[in-house]
């Protein structure tokens, strides 16, 4: 060893303590990939950002120093990146005898400015075994990001649509009142049945005015959000699927941080809607903790009260 150290003219001090540096690196990557393999059991097809916000207070509390680029190089080395899946079926018929309605979303005094004034709708495709598929319906809170109805069916008739708005109606503080519904012009969301239910809750209906996912950006987001992060790419049975959705989307609206309400969960920003929309990571810690109220108002939180902030 002491002629190979004269070779390459280093000192056997610093050889072998290079050689534990590797070993100890080497240790600390293995103890990372645990814990974001243990965070993405709940969490399967999350990015970098929010798996490196997700583990942070493990890697304080083993005293491991990794920054979020190391993180996606290590991700990158173990070939642990998140990737697209293919398309399926289009879940939209925009021709149809109902009629129509402008965006109202183009306007910019209808952009909402707090939870319950503006719900957007969209329903997407679950892939089932032997080429069959699901179709999952959703109503989502533009401002929260809070999916507030929600269902499951195995066609795409108006039901599931309806299912889902009822649900969002009952799950709302204010039942949705006066609130703007906007989705795309599938025939679901345009039907008779479906119109009733919204005029019934004095709500203004606003349609895309084309086929244009940007229209009803939120909710395309949603779903892919729920789809690629949480559930798995195809299922045996149609109740599989309907048991991973509960839980995703309960997870999805209790412990899911988003970069547009500051890394707060939607759970958080429906319930006490914050004026402020971006906290350094300890205010977030103590806002999960149920020690912090960032909107100007006095008091602790009780941790009880806004499960999975």
């Amino acid at each position: 060893m002491k002629r190979v150290c004269q070779e390459i003219e280093v000192s056997r001090d610093a050889y072998y303590k290079q050689k534990t540096r590797a070993k100890e690196k080497l240790s600390m990557n293995q103890e990372v990939m645990k814990l974001v393999m243990e965070f993405r059991k709940k969490n399967q097809r999350m990015g970098t950002e929010k798996v490196y916000l997700g583990i942070k207070p493990q890697l304080e509390q083993y005293n491991i120093k990794m920054g979020r680029c190391k993180l996606h190089d290590l991700l990158h080395a173990n070939d642990a990146l998140v990737s697209w899946k293919r398309r399926g079926p289009s879940t939209t018929n925009s021709l149809h005898r109902f009629k129509l309605y402008p965006n109202l979303l183009l306007e910019k005094e209808n952009l909402p400015t707090g939870p319950g004034q503006v719900v957007q709708s969209d329903i997407t495709y679950i892939r089932l075994s032997g080429g069959n598929y699901a179709y999952l319906a959703m109503v989502t809170d533009s401002w929260s990001k809070k999916i507030l109805g929600w269902n499951l069916s195995k066609s795409l008739d108006a039901k599931g649509a309806i299912a889902a708005l009822k649900m969002a109606i009952k799950n709302d503080p204010n039942g949705l009142k006066n609130a703007i519904h906007h989705s795309d012009r599938g025939i679901q969301y345009c039907s008779n049945v479906y119109r009733k239910i919204l005029k019934e809750n004095d709500m203004r209906i606003s349609l895309t005015t084309k086929y244009a996912p940007y229209e009803n950006a939120l909710a395309e987001r949603i779903n892919n959000t729920i789809k690629n992060e949480y559930l798995d790419g195809m299922y045996l049975r149609f109740n599989d699927a309907e048991k991973d959705i509960i839980e995703a989307i309960d997870h999805y609206n209790e412990e899911r941080m988003h970069r547009g309400l500051g890394l707060l969960t939607s759970n958080y920003a429906h319930k006490f809607a914050p004026e402020k929309r971006k906290f350094s990571y300890r205010e977030i810690l103590e806002i999960r903790k149920g020690s912090f109220l960032p909107s100007g108002r006095k008091g602790m939180i009780s941790p009880a009260s806004v499960k999975g902030i």
